[in-house]
């Protein structure tokens, strides 16, 4: 047997083994895992045309789990969700939807929950925060969710514009978790407020942290001095004692537009996404 040859058989084999290493870790780890996004689409409706709604599922289509702001609340609202969920279904799984009636504050809008049925097992029914309804203007949408065994609590949110003081509903997310304190709570959503403000102390003291590291997530009206993001508004937090992500971000769907003006068409939020997994070392007792 020559040398070239015996090279290619060893590589063969590096390769089969280096493959068996990966699908077993796959196995393990990658089906552990919630791939999850949030995303603000501005203005979800009748706005959105069905290229747009195409390009939104496209977006959307390699998560398991994502919540969704700032849909309309008339019937169009309801129907671009709709559109989106078949759209996504013909991405070749299986997909499904919940959407919240309107909100009861100013500023009235619906949330939106969409997931992969394969992955991603909806635990009851979602509903609106009635604990916070008098403390915030667009109250959270709450739903539990199963990847197999475990099972995640998300509180799907967007809070007031900066003009109306959103340090002022931030604050008050704490009672949430007061109440739910024997579960893998998760907020996310559009929180109009960095989390490096003091109005996160009451989560931060309750071990959450940013899966998205805070980084800019909403988009400037026009490129200035080559900064297209303007703020850091949208976050998963998460509680480090009991959920675990090691891998977060925003997706840059800027990049896919020729400009500012044409991608704001979609929306002036970028989808933001993490990957998270219940932490084995948190045991749900009660008192």
């Amino acid at each position: 047997m020559n040398h070239k040859k015996t090279q290619n058989i060893v590589f063969l084999k590096i390769k089969k083994i280096t493959l068996i290493l990966f699908s077993f870790f796959y196995l393990v780890h990658g089906f552990s895992q919630i791939r999850f996004c949030s995303w603000n689409i501005a203005n979800l409706g009748k706005s959105k045309d069905q290229t747009s709604l195409l390009y939104i599922s496209n977006t959307l289509k390699n998560f398991y789990l994502v919540a969704i702001q700032e849909v309309n609340t008339g019937t169009d609202g309801v129907r671009a969700i709709i559109t989106i969920d078949s759209l996504l279904d013909l991405s070749g799984s299986s997909w499904d939807y919940t959407v919240s009636a309107p909100t009861s504050g100013k500023g009235s809008e619906r949330y939106a929950y969409l997931w992969n049925t394969k992955k991603i097992k909806l635990c009851g029914n979602a509903w609106l925060n009635q604990e916070l309804a008098d403390s915030m203007d667009r109250e959270p949408y709450m739903a539990r969710f199963a990847m197999k065994k475990d099972t995640f609590l998300i509180a799907n949110l967007h809070a007031v514009p900066t003009a109306k003081n959103p340090v002022r509903e931030i604050a008050q997310l704490h009672r949430i978790y007061d109440i739910y304190k024997y579960e893998r709570l998760i907020y996310a959503g559009d929180f109009n407020l960095s989390f490096s403000n003091k109005a996160y102390d009451s989560l931060k003291t309750r071990s959450y942290e940013d899966a998205v590291h805070d980084v800019k997530t909403s988009l400037k009206t026009e490129i200035k001095d080559g900064e297209k993001f303007a703020n850091s508004y949208d976050h998963i937090l998460y509680p480090t004692d009991r959920v675990l992500s090691n891998t977060g971000g925003i997706v840059d769907i800027t990049l896919d537009f020729e400009s500012l003006k044409a991608c704001r068409k979609i929306s002036d939020h970028v989808p933001i996404w993490a990957e998270i997994k219940k932490n084995k070392k948190w045991k749900r007792s009660r008192q």
